[in-house]
């Protein structure tokens, strides 16, 4: 799993593209979390349901 600059762990991960072409991989996070982060200011987007990191 993917682990974010403030270590919260992504609660899911996917695939998008091609097979074994670069990277493929997305991470996504609980938003929840990201609200009361303090570096949600990086990263974090008001409004959003996910936040997914590639």
């Amino acid at each position: 799993m993917f682990v974010c600059p403030a270590g919260h762990l992504a609660i899911r991960k996917a695939r998008q593209g091609e097979k074994n072409v670069g990277k493929n991989q997305v991470y996504y996070f609980d938003v929840e979390k990201c609200r009361t982060c303090p570096l949600r200011d990086n990263c974090y987007k008001a409004g959003a349901k996910t936040k997914p990191i590639r």
